[in-house]
C-alpha cells in the first residue's frame, strides 16, 4: 500500500526565519482510518544545499510509525518525501518556501483517499519561539522513562545537540537498557533512526517500543509546549 500526500501552501512564514534546523508537525486523515484526525511531528537536520533530513513518527491503525526522508528548499520552492521503514508507504508534498503550513491531499493509486495539514518552523539551540525545548524534552524524557532531567538537559549543552537525537538516544536507551549519553553519541553520527536502529541491531519488539516511546515522549512535549 503506498499513500502520497502533495500538499499545497496556505499561509506564510518567510523562509529565512529557519534556523540550522527546522520540525515538521501535522495532522493527516484518511478513508483508511477512523474520520479523526491524526497527529504526526518530527524534527530535521540540516545537510546543506538547503536539504533537511530526518525522521517523523505518525500512527497508522493505532500504531506509531517511523517514516524516514527529507525536504529540499530550492527558491521559492519546497518539496519532499518521508517513506515508511516498511518502504510500504509514501508521504511526499510539494509547496512554496515562503509558506509554513500547508494543506493538501493524500493520494493512493492516483485517487484522494484523505487530506493533510503540515507546519514546518525553526528551532535553534533548544530554544524556539520562547519554548525552552531542553526543559520541556528532559520532562517528558524523565515522566516516560528511568532517565533523569539534569541528563537530558546536560545534552543539550553540546552545540551539535538536535532534540531528535535526544530522544532517539533516551528512547533507545529505555528500551535497551543500554547507556543514554552513548547511545546520544552514535545518534549523532547516523542521519536518521532507521540507520540507528539498524546499528543497534534492535529487532522488531524493540523497534515498535522504541517507536510508541519516541511518540509518546513527543507528544508530551507539545502537550506541554500547547499550555505554555
Amino acid at each position: 500500500m503506498k499513500s502520497i500526500i502533495k500538499a499545497c501552501v496556505m499561509s506564510a512564514i518567510p523562509f529565512m526565519l529557519f534556523s540550522a534546523d527546522i520540525s515538521v508537525e501535522g495532522t493527516y486523515t484518511t478513508s483508511f482510518q477512523s474520520s479523526s484526525a491524526k497527529t504526526f511531528s518530527g524534527n530535521l537536520q540540516a545537510k546543506g544545499g538547503g536539504t533537511f533530513e530526518g525522521d517523523i513518527i505518525a500512527p497508522w491503525n493505532g500504531k506509531p510509525e517511523t517514516y524516514a526522508g527529507s525536504l529540499t528548499l530550492n527558491g521559492s520552492s519546497i518539496s519532499g518525501k518521508f517513506v515508511l521503514t516498511r518502504q510500504r508507504r509514501t508521504f511526499s508534498f510539494s509547496g512554496d518556501a515562503s509558506a509554513g503550513s500547508f494543506k493538501g491531499d493524500a493520494i493512493e493509486n492516483g485517487k484522494t483517499v484523505g487530506k493533510l495539514d503540515m507546519r514546518l518552523s525553526g528551532m535553534e539551540d533548544g530554544t524556539s519561539g520562547g519554548v525552552d525545548y531542553a526543559v520541556l524534552t528532559a520532562g517528558a524524557v524523565s515522566a516516560n522513562t528511568g532517565i533523569k532531567k539534569e541528563t537530558v538537559e546536560g545534552f543539550f549543552k553540546d552545540k551539535r545537540a538536535d532534540r531528535n537525537d535526544i530522544i532517539s538516544a533516551c528512547a533507545a536507551a529505555e528500551v535497551s537498557g543500554g547507556d543514554a549519553a552513548e547511545l546520544f553519541k552514535k545518534r549523532q553520527k547516523v542521519n536518521i533512526n532507521y540507520e540507528f536502529l539498524r546499528d543497534l541491531g534492535f529487532d522488531k519488539e524493540q523497534k515498535a517500543k522504541f517507536e510508541e516511546l519516541v511518540g509518546k515522549i513527543r507528544k508530551e512535549i507539545e502537550e506541554e509546549k500547547n499550555k505554555k
